[in-house]
């Protein structure tokens, strides 16, 4: 006889192999941008960066307790900041054009964490909106599907480039 284990009872197993995240309480900080970088590179709106630091994992946890206070130095072609964990960094976003080199995709963002727990690399690559197409059979058939998929890459091929809202940095002895 099989024994089936519920998916939910898995699920709360392996969140509770981790500390949940601290909650962040101070100012978001405003990264810089390299006076070298044109303007016109520069797209409408920010994103926001959550930096947290953690010490390694130990037996089946996911990851290890958070640090709290690690001074972070976020660098890139681009852009700079300094956060202290956890904190939010905002960030510009880069147009996205055929004109520019590599389409304008920003450098890939570098972050060091110190502390007393120790220090940890991580880095973090922006990347473009994910536009899905959606079809369903409403009679267009082909002729539908084609259009949809035309749309869907020009709205990609023009959003903004941006960061991920998240970077854990492994902190180490």
């Amino acid at each position: 006889m099989k024994k089936i284990i519920p998916v939910g009872l898995v699920l709360v197993s392996l969140a509770a192999c981790s500390e949940p995240l601290i909650e962040v309480t101070s100012a978001p900080v405003k990264a810089r941008i390299d006076s070298s970088v044109p303007q016109e590179r520069i797209a409408k709106g920010t994103s926001e960066l959550t930096v947290r630091a953690f010490t390694p994992p130990e037996g089946n946890d996911v990851r290890g307790p958070e640090v709290v206070g690690a001074t972070c130095s976020l660098q890139s072609d681009e852009l700079s900041a300094t956060a202290i964990t956890p904190q939010v960094v905002i960030l510009p976003k880069f147009v996205q054009k055929k004109e520019f080199e590599s389409r304008g995709v920003p450098g890939a963002l570098a972050i060091r964490c110190t502390s007393e727990q120790g220090d940890g690399t991580a880095l973090v690559t922006a990347s473009e909106k994910n536009a899905t197409g959606v079809y369903a059979n409403s009679g267009g058939g082909l002729a539908t599907l084609i259009i949809t998929t035309a749309v869907t890459a020009a709205v990609a091929s023009s959003t903004p480039w941006s960061y991920p809202p998240n970077a854990h940095v492994t902190v180490v002895e």
